[in-house]
């Protein structure tokens, strides 16, 4: 044996390159370090993050493309996600060799997209010769979009919401999207990753790829500033809604206790009287902000009712449901507006349910799963009982989302097409602890809001409760694990924006795009090897 292979690492050169684009790529979200370097925008790495598995992937066949793509998503989703254990855990109740598995499986599948992105990327190059900058960013979004629509979808942090603070660029995704900023950042990738191979084969800085840098971050960033413009002088003419927001900070291991009932819509009461004095235009408490059945617990039901006859203001907030539907019992996940006379003004049930969160899906084929997540609810959709609704308030109309719901850019569009003059979404984040979740959560509301041109107001448990304005500012945000009332304003919503209108328009087109650069490719590569495609006869 070769002295040499004595010391040769286990992972090739290769390897490590598609890792520490994992690693980029976690760190691009909000995570852990954000707490230690708190001024140091992360989200700044997206822009370089995929470089070294695009190096990586130079002259690559597809299957070793796809390998090199699995272990990049593999170490970006389980740093993006490793919070999963410690809810399912620490907060569901399911035991960590058993959170464990459920993590690595959901990061096995997501990682399947970064991997089959890897190996088309190869696939294209190899075949056609065509750059980096024509294919990848399609086939990135092209897979991002499925991803965030299979299986229900699980969009959570699609790479677009990396720039979540970085306002001038996000400004187009009241156009394309969140996948407009995605498709940006790929580009930019792969810019930079040409520009590496090309100085690596001459020796000359690439001059020509510098300029379509220069140029594409100066049209982005005059739209952008443009687009802030002009939402600023917009809402400085309106007259805005004054919206009170009452962050609850109920322990989860004492949310349902019985005992607690009662002291739990003290706190309520306490904090909502405190925010009264500013004379809200509507009072929002968090997702089943109410531990009971709503309106079935006459004694609890009185209070809440006489809450909103105290201050004069509108309450909304979440509460649990049920319903007997042929003898059987169906439960909700749903959000109550309580009007100034102490009446029901609507109720939303929660469409979008969280798999192996708030029911388990196909829990008729998979009955062995049930038993080990014993803590998972069985609750049922709103989609066809009350649907998208849209609540009245004195000079204005909202949407409500409720926790999961908002990271669903399609759902929230739908409160808009049906009138809704601004957005709230209300949770209950205190499933996620003290980890980087709440931020994630947070961030993503971010892109409704410029998508949409809507303010959203955002009632949190444990926090981050806040408003974000329609250029995606945030203009108001709370601690986590706090216990606080705040109020803020909320100018309303005018035209409906093309996103608005028209969707994922753009996420089809990277789409058809990608199914064409496959098609030029397996064209391709007929002609370059006709003899392994006979022709029939």
């Amino acid at each position: 044996m070769k002295p040499s292979h004595l010391f040769r690492l286990p992972f090739q050169r290769d390897d490590l390159q598609a890792l520490f684009s994992g690693i980029l790529l976690a760190l691009s979200f909000p995570n852990p370090l954000n707490v230690l370097v708190s001024h140091f925008h992360f989200g700044l790495l997206a822009w370089i993050a995929l470089v070294p598995l695009l190096l990586s992937l130079e002259d690559k066949p597809p299957l070793a493309g796809f390998r090199l793509g699995w272990i990049a998503g593999f170490a970006g989703f389980t740093g993006i996600l490793y919070w999963v254990v410690i809810a399912m855990h620490r907060y569901g109740g399911i035991p960590v060799p058993i959170s464990l598995l459920i993590l690595i499986a959901l990061t096995l599948y997501l990682s399947l997209y970064v991997g089959a992105f890897a190996a088309l990327v190869g696939a294209v190059r190899n075949s056609t010769g065509w750059s980096l900058s024509i294919t990848a960013p399609p086939l990135w979004v092209g897979l991002e979009y499925l991803r965030s629509t299979l299986l229900t979808g699980f969009p959570w942090e699609d790479l677009g919401y990396s720039q979540y603070l970085n306002l001038p660029v996000i400004q187009i995704a009241d156009v394309t999207g969140v996948f407009g900023i995605s498709f940006l950042v790929v580009l930019a990738n792969s810019l930079v990753s040409g520009g590496i191979v090309r100085f690596r084969k001459t020796g000359k800085i690439p001059l020509g790829i510098i300029l379509i840098l220069a140029i594409l971050a100066g049209g982005i960033l005059s739209y952008g500033y443009l687009r802030i413009e002009s939402e600023t002088r917009r809402t400085s003419s309106q007259t805005p809604i004054r919206v009170g927001i009452v962050q609850g900070n109920i322990d989860q291991s004492l949310k349902w206790d019985k005992a607690y009932q009662r002291e739990t819509l003290r706190i309520y009461q306490t904090l909502t009287r405190e925010i009264a004095q500013n004379h809200p235009d509507l009072i929002i408490w968090p997702e089943t902000a109410v531990p009971f059945f709503f309106p079935y617990d006459q004694p609890f039901t009185r209070m809440v009712r006489n809450v909103a006859r105290e201050t004069g203001a509108p309450l909304l907030f979440g509460s649990p449901f049920y319903e007997v539907d042929k003898q059987r019992i169906r439960y909700f996940n749903s959000a109550y507006l309580v009007t100034p006379e102490g009446k029901i003004g609507g109720r939303y049930d929660k469409i979008h349910l969280v798999p192996f969160g708030e029911y388990v899906p196909l829990a008729r084929f998979l009955p062995f799963i049930e038993p080990l997540v014993e803590s998972v609810g069985n609750l049922v959709s709103g989609s066809n009982t009350l649907g998208t609704v849209v609540f009245s308030i004195p000079r204005a109309r909202f949407g409500v989302l409720i926790c999961y719901e908002i990271i669903f850019p399609g759902l929230t569009r739908r409160f808009i097409g049906r009138g809704a003059d601004f957005l709230v979404t209300i949770t209950n984040d205190a499933w996620f602890g003290k980890t980087s979740a709440p931020y994630q959560h947070f961030s993503m509301a971010v892109f409704r809001a410029v998508e949409n041109r809507t303010y959203v107001a955002r009632a949190a448990n444990t926090g981050i409760s806040g408003i974000i304005d329609s250029t995606g500012r945030i203009i108001l945000e709370t601690e986590i694990f706090s216990r606080v009332a705040v109020s803020g304003e909320v100018f309303l919503r005018e035209a409906k924006t093309f996103y608005t209108r028209y969707g994922d328009l753009f996420a089809h087109a990277c789409l058809g795009w990608g199914l064409l650069l496959l098609g030029g490719a397996y064209s391709a590569r007929k002609r370059k090897y006709p003899g392994l495609h006979p022709q029939a006869g």
